[in-house]
């Protein structure tokens, strides 16, 4: 398992990765403030919430694809 790491909230945001079956799970709700970082790709299944509040931040040079 994985987790994105906020430097001002602490865990946020597990992310599991299999192994074992090749899969990828993510929450569907996003409940932190997020910046993807320039010349950086992110992906998500989706559907995907952000969360009332929250901001993700795609920055410059930078792509989120929700699949």
């Amino acid at each position: 398992m994985s987790v994105i790491i906020d430097g001002t909230n602490g865990v946020t945001a597990p992310i599991f990765l299999s192994n074992v079956y090749n899969m990828h799970e993510n929450a569907q709700t996003i409940s932190t403030n997020y910046t993807i970082p320039t010349s950086t790709n992110a992906m998500s299944a989706g559907p995907i919430t952000i969360g009332t509040g929250y901001v993700v931040t795609v920055s410059t040079g930078s792509r989120w694809v929700v699949v």
